[in-house]
């Protein structure tokens, strides 16, 4: 005896509710998948214990790389920024000033506005 054929209706349908059984198939997986990725590391470490220790190596010599690069690079801006400190305050220039002598401290007058800089 034949199977009756399904309306496309009835069709779509049908694989609209495989498509969402699916879904919840796969939300339950990503629920439950940190518990079994931690699980096979442990029987993992239990079968090859030199192996996984050989990988926590790999990733302690990484990590200390990885560190070490950003201490250096984090010297080079250091530097970087100290020398353009430096070469900032060595060029402080003071145009049309008036220098009198005579008193304990030099004084510098600027006359255009009449700002007074005692230099100690």
């Amino acid at each position: 005896m034949k199977k009756p054929r399904k309306l496309p209706k009835e069709m779509f349908l049908s694989m609209k509710s495989h498509v969402s059984a699916l879904k919840a198939d796969r939300e339950q997986m990503l629920m439950v998948s940190p518990g079994l990725v931690l699980l096979l590391i442990g029987v993992g470490i239990i079968v090859a214990p030199t192996f996984f220790l050989g990988l926590i190596a790999l990733l302690f010599i990484s990590m200390g790389i990885v560190v070490a690069f950003v201490g250096w690079k984090l010297m080079q801006i250091k530097r970087k920024l100290q020398k353009m400190a430096r070469d900032f305050e060595a060029k402080v220039y003071v145009h049309g000033v008036q220098v009198h002598r005579g008193v304990q401290e030099t004084e510098i007058i600027d006359g255009s506005d009449s700002k007074k800089i005692i230099l100690h």
